[in-house]
């Protein structure tokens, strides 16, 4: 079947109730096609319900070779948590046709397996973006807060302690018509005995509080000024509801950026 345009062919592809025959027809051109659109649909289509699916899409992104590689690193910073990802990505950079990607995502690929792989995949596909990022001037830097503790807990589980009723005004929320300012909130001083013994408290995430249909926002008070970041309830509701849970506990008050790579991202939220 021949298309119109990439837009066309992403159609096909992403509609479940397509034959299988013409998703993989859309797939291969979208492969043939590397467009920023063409690449975005394809990893978009790694966490499909069809396995069917997300094998041809892999396909498809490997053959690109390094050209979908930063977009897929992006993604996984994104949603490490993403068991379907990561499963897609492994294949991508394993048997992608630029040799040279498979042997830089060693490291990579190694920290996606196992019981810690949503953080280690977070820190790993970070550096390596750092490293293209040294390789190519151009490319646009972006400010990540790795919040570690939340990726570490983001899989669905038994309630937590309840939620405090008072809410720190470190986070806020806002009617998803009208954003507001967030007013950023003093820490109070905790010793260095409290912020440790946070470390492993919580064994499961807890129950949904916030309204994916609302913008949230963290203000961030550090030594150097505040730093206010949206939240994408909409987008990852589960972890988001998990950091507004810990930051209403005082979870995150007064710990450290333990490691700030310049002009790339700065990880935040560990209480070790």
């Amino acid at each position: 079947m021949s298309y119109a345009s990439v837009n066309e062919a992403i159609e096909f592809a992403s509609k479940s109730t397509a034959a299988s025959q013409e998703r993989e027809e859309a797939l291969d051109y979208l492969g043939s096609h590397p467009t920023p659109e063409a690449i975005s649909a394809l990893i978009d289509l790694l966490e499909t319900n069809d396995a069917g699916v997300r094998w041809k899409a892999a396909e498809a992104l490997a053959g690109m070779g390094k050209t979908a590689l930063v977009p897929l690193l992006h993604a996984l910073v994104d949603k490490s948590d993403s068991r379907w990802l990561l499963e897609g990505a492994t294949h991508v950079l394993r048997d992608n046709r630029d040799h040279a990607v498979a042997k830089m995502t060693e490291g990579l690929r190694a920290a996606m397996k196992g019981s810690g792989a949503a953080v280690a995949t977070v820190t790993a596909a970070g550096e390596l973006l750092v490293k293209l990022a040294g390789a190519h001037a151009g490319l646009i830097a972006v400010l990540l807060v790795s919040l570690m503790v939340i990726a570490a807990c983001g899989m669905p589980g038994a309630a937590m302690p309840e939620v405090a009723s008072e809410t720190p005004a470190a986070v806020e929320e806002a009617a998803s018509d009208a954003p507001a300012d967030a007013a950023p909130a003093d820490a109070a001083p905790i010793d260095a005995d409290a912020i440790a013994a946070r470390d492993g408290m919580y064994d499961n995430p807890p129950e949904m509080t916030i309204d994916p249909t609302k913008y949230y926002y963290a203000t961030l008070t550090t030594e150097h000024g505040d730093i206010k970041v949206q939240l994408y309830a909409d987008r990852a509701p589960m972890t988001v509801n998990n950091f507004v849970f810990l930051a209403r506990e005082g979870f995150y008050d007064n710990t450290t950026f333990h490691r700030v790579l310049d002009g790339f991202m700065a990880q935040a939220g560990d209480p070790t």
